[in-house]
């Protein structure tokens, strides 16, 4: 049960990923591409807390917080950029 949740998660952040994507390009400051950056990154959280969880040893358990932050991270700056570009 919980492989099919973690790809149903994975697959829908795929495809907010690809709205994301579309907004930028066409709605470049709307409320519906805030709402989407937050939507990606709590799907990204339940992503990586579903891979997380699946992982044993304790050497893994602090990759979490890092993919977190980086996916974070990632999302803040393309969007301060296409921002910047406008």
């Amino acid at each position: 049960m919980a492989k099919r949740t973690q790809l149903a998660a994975q697959r829908t952040l795929q495809r907010e990923c690809a709205h994301l994507r579309w907004l930028e390009q066409h709605l470049p400051q709307s409320a519906q591409l805030a709402r989407c950056r937050q939507r990606i990154a709590a799907l990204a959280l339940q992503c990586a807390v579903l891979s997380a969880s699946k992982q044993k040893s304790a050497a893994h358990a602090t990759l979490f917080p890092n993919l977190y932050e980086q996916l974070c991270r990632s999302v803040h700056l393309t969007s301060s950029v296409k921002l910047a570009q406008v």
